[in-house]
């Protein structure tokens, strides 16, 4: 690969690289450590001041907070990321199993997920003997989909990735898979709950999931053990474990740099144009990765008429996860001796419809409670916790959150918008307190709120999401998530480009979009990372020439 100076915080205008990436959150640094892996000469250009995306978290008076991660899957030993990351290099930082992992709690219920779920059948049915069989059918169908997940184990790459010959033999293979996960899709989650269950306690339990799929994946993944603990210090390892990669082999990352438009020749992507520092600097390059805000490259990077209108509006028009409140809260003891321990804990309210759980308003919508502390207590000064309190939310709520718009449509957040996110704070921390911990107020020692408004500005993020498109047969049908843009030479490589979300998908993404590339450039390098990926070849068995070590 050649060299870069990986000491310069500002890119040279006569360098040309192989790859520009747009974006250092997992998918983006994924994407860029494989291909520097594979010996191209790569840059990522970054608008923030540090990499991780939504990984990057932050610190208030020695206390590390994350920003959205509630658990982490394929992190595993047999994990999708964790082939990916050992396939980079050795050393990459290491998960534990969550055990105790989700507890649903209402003024009617409080039942525990472990990662032996049966359990949480077994006391189910004892409290509905009634809905034996019922309950025991709900749970025979998660285990179905754990056997899917795991018989889906090794497709991981992308359509766009392979040979007639390969989409016709994986189609068919998946799809086989896949079956346990499809029947379920037609189905909403009020609709296949009520048609399962004759007690509204138990219709009741997934009273904020949108489609019965959801409400059986993640006792599935409680069947396969796959719920695990960010690693030490947080899920900010992750990032930083590859951004010292990408130093080692020295491979430039421009940070506090706002890329503001694709630079076009012929059709085709040849750099970027960023704003850094307040000046305008051009970034040459044969591709790009984009991996930041789908919506935002088409309307805004892209000259105006590049992507047709059609796929624009189907962009815009896809079903998307929401953002979310995050209350973090620094305690003035372990939240352990609060009796908060690793799991995540669900309140809701039975007494509300399941749209109005949904709703976003504060004193109605679920709240997830989760100590980090508790599972990592290095995220916390000696004696002390974390409590972090999340609700999903829009950005619409509240008249935008009483923001108000400037002439470029950029939002302003004044002194309405601090004194509203405070007000839906306090009901949040309330709630908490009444039906939870009681005294919580008094063991508050330090309080961040974001809303909606803090992660459109952290990441770009349409609307503030945390996730990107939903996995709904209308948004496969519209084919919204894709890889290949209307641009020769220019691919998505974050989370966008697949339906899903969370870490496993991100590093998909970025992973796919660098093995595009590759497939271009090194078709030999492609062949061992497929096969890799599609394992034929174990990570830790990868020896070759054509590779950084």
């Amino acid at each position: 690969m050649p060299k870069s100076n990986k000491e310069k915080s500002s890119p040279s205008s006569d360098k040309i690289y192989d790859v520009i990436i747009i974006g250092a959150g997992i998918g983006g640094l994924t994407a860029a450590a494989i291909l520097a892996k594979s010996r191209m000469d790569v840059c990522v250009v970054e608008m923030a001041a540090h990499p991780g995306g939504y990984l990057a978290g932050f610190e208030r008076k020695g206390f590390y907070f994350e920003t959205a991660i509630h658990w982490l899957n394929q992190c595993g030993p047999d994990g999708l990321v964790r082939r990916v990351f050992d396939l980079l290099a050795p050393g990459s930082p290491k998960t534990q199993e969550n055990t105790r992992i989700r507890r649903f709690k209402s003024d009617s219920y409080d039942y525990l997920l472990t990662n032996n779920p049966e359990e949480m059948r077994d006391d189910m049915i004892s409290h509905f003997s009634h809905e034996e069989k019922a309950i025991r059918k709900f749970f025979k169908a998660s285990k179905a989909t754990a056997a899917a997940f795991t018989k889906m184990a090794n497709f991981g790459r992308s359509f766009e990735t392979m040979s007639l010959a390969e989409k016709m033999q994986s189609f068919f293979a998946a799809s086989r898979a896949a079956l346990p996960l499809i029947r379920y899709l037609p189905f909403s989650a009020k609709m296949g709950m009520n048609l399962l269950f004759r007690s509204s306690g138990l219709r009741n339990l997934y009273s904020t999931e949108e489609g019965l799929l959801s409400c059986l994946v993640p006792v599935g993944w409680a069947y396969n053990n796959d719920y695990q603990l960010p690693p030490q210090g947080g899920s900010r390892a992750f990032p930083e474990w590859m951004a010292g990669l990408l130093k080692k082999w020295e491979v430039p990352v421009f940070y506090n740099s706002r890329v503001k438009k694709i630079i076009l020749e012929n059709g085709r992507a040849s750099g970027v144009s960023c704003i850094q520092g307040g000046k305008e600097l051009d970034i040459r390059a044969r591709y790009v990765i984009a991996a930041c805000d789908v919506e935002s490259l088409y309307t805004k990077m892209l000259p105006e008429g590049t992507a047709k209108k059609k796929t624009i509006r189907k962009q815009q028009n896809a079903e998307t996860y929401d953002s979310c409140v995050t209350v973090s809260l620094g305690l003035n003891c372990p939240a352990s001796e609060l009796g908060i321990k690793e799991e995540q804990i669900l309140m809701r309210r039975n007494d509300i419809t399941r749209k109005e759980q949904n709703s976003g308003v504060p004193d109605k919508t679920e709240i997830s409670v989760i100590a980090n502390s508790s599972r990592d207590p290095s995220v916390a000064p000696e004696g002390k916790g974390i409590l972090m309190l999340y609700a999903p939310c829009s950005i619409e709520y509240g008249d935008f959150w009483k923001t108000e718009v400037d002439s470029s449509g950029n939002f302003i957040r004044g002194a309405a918008y601090k004194s509203f996110k405070k007000e839906y704070a306090d009901i949040l921390i309330q709630r908490v307190e009444e039906k939870l911990i009681p005294g919580l107020r008094s063991h508050i020692e330090v309080l961040d709120i974001a809303t909606p408004m803090t992660y459109l500005r952290y990441t770009g993020n349409r609307n503030g999401a945390i996730m990107g498109f939903r996995p709904s047969f209308r948004n496969i049908r519209n084919k919204v998530a894709h890889y290949s843009t209307p641009v020769e030479n220019l691919f998505i490589g974050s989370q966008w480009a697949e339906l899903g979300g969370g870490i496993p998908n991100a590093v998909r993404a970025g992973m796919n979009s660098a093995l595009l590339i590759i497939k271009n450039e090194h078709p030999e390098t492609f062949k061992i990372l497929a096969d890799v990926m599609d394992g034929k070849i174990p990570p830790e068995q990868l020896s070759s020439p054509h590779f950084v070590y």
